[in-house]
């Protein structure tokens, strides 16, 4: 019953952290306006009765987020401000998780701190607090990765959860799809590794949880083209239309016979000026590092530097440990997992939606603070598990 309060503790506290974050920032929230007015609107014309089970508008991503603000706006929240309360309760929530799956991961106290420390230090980066609010699939997106990491640390977390957490994810938006993947993959690494299993058992679970994330995923998409039928009228319409786009984004030839309409319209934009994909994400990462997105504040800093100062003393204290080669063995791979998957994580999207990510360096910035995310939490929790092994025996004089 204690070890019940103290996890329950941890998640209200780190949940009203999050919260207070988000609602502090209401009004220097800066998001996408043009999609929230579409996804307000929408919302708005789904109450009124208007194209009730199908997509209202803008076809080509799903209307999660706008049915999200049906109840609160059927009871009387009209202003934009007064929704926003809607997608900071939900990061709220999905920081929980974050929070609490940390602790239940996590052997040793200092490194506790330690990863609580580099998730907190997430609350106080611009790209991160300035969306909670917004009323599009931005706020739900990387919220829903940092859940999905959370609940990946989860000890004995069933793979349904993760098939129910995905259809929230691919039911909100695309855009964050692979990092949201990656997240809950990193996390079920970590843990599959702490619990001393072979390695063809965890690749064999952690098959499993990803085709449980994946048809998830697969069910939304699915759900997102029966509503696109109920707006065509047809189910080919339906399909050329979502496919096509996502073709177009992609760059491939196919999408000029599924949706020529969105290939005009991109070509028209600038699309057809050649823009290499290595170009892209160079330029993402460099927009990401100089544009605002990470905070420079003295709090963050002295944040980072405790979190900093608890991984030094700690890594100075695994020099009495005693590393077997199989033990080396185990934390590089780890480690050489760990980067791949933050890696991934933040340019996947940005390398398979090319004609996407050109127009869109607003807001994709933000697919790099899951790989940050990823690395932070897998470096502490490698440092957790090496403190866990036998401490070096002096040599007698």
């Amino acid at each position: 019953m204690k070890r019940f309060i103290l996890l329950l503790s941890v998640c209200v506290m780190s949940s009203w952290l999050a919260w207070n974050r988000g609602f502090a920032s209401l009004e220097l929230s800066f998001t996408d306006p043009v999609s929230e007015r579409q996804a307000v609107d929408d919302a708005k014309s789904i109450l009124n009765g208007t194209h009730k089970f199908g997509i209202v508008s803008y076809t080509h991503y799903p209307n999660g987020p706008s049915y999200l603000l049906l109840l609160p706006m059927k009871y009387g929240l009209s202003t934009d401000r007064s929704l926003r309360v809607v997608p900071i309760a939900f990061s709220a929530i999905c920081f929980g998780l974050l929070a609490l799956g940390i602790v239940m991961h996590f052997s040793n106290l200092i490194m506790k701190i330690a990863a609580l420390l580099v998730a907190a230090a997430f609350l106080w980066q611009p790209g991160v607090v300035l969306w909670m609010g917004s009323l599009h699939q931005h706020s739900y997106a990387l919220a829903l990765c940092f859940a999905g990491l959370g609940m990946g640390l989860i000890p004995r977390m069933p793979s349904w959860a993760f098939f129910g957490l995905a259809f929230l994810s691919g039911w909100m938006g695309y855009d964050f799809t692979f990092a949201f993947v990656f997240s809950i993959m990193t996390g079920r690494w970590l843990g599959y590794s702490r619990q001393g299993r072979s390695l063809r058992t965890m690749l064999a679970k952690l098959a499993l949880d990803l085709v449980a994330t994946c048809s998830g995923i697969a069910l939304a998409i699915i759900t997102h083209i029966i509503q696109n039928v109920f707006f065509f009228g047809t189910v080919k319409a339906a399909i050329n239309d979502l496919i096509g786009s996502a073709a177009a984004r992609a760059g491939m030839e196919v999408a000029k016979d599924l949706n020529p309409h969105y290939v005009n319209f991109l070509v028209a934009a600038g699309a057809s000026t050649p823009h290499p994909r290595a170009a892209l994400a160079t330029e993402m990462i460099t927009t990401f590092a100089t544009r605002g997105w990470i905070a420079q504040s003295i709090l963050t800093q002295c944040l980072q530097m405790i979190g900093a100062t608890f991984i030094i003393i700690f890594l100075w204290s695994l020099l009495r440990r005693r590393l077997t080669v199989y033990s080396c063995y185990s934390v590089s791979l780890s480690l050489l997992i760990i980067t791949l998957m933050a890696c991934a994580s933040g340019l996947t999207w940005i390398l398979v939606m090319p004609n996407h990510a050109r127009f869109h360096f607003h807001l994709l910035p933000r697919h790099l603070f899951v790989p940050l995310l990823i690395w932070g939490i897998g470096a502490c929790s490698v440092i957790d598990r090496i403190s866990v092994l036998p401490d070096r025996k002096r040599e007698p004089l």
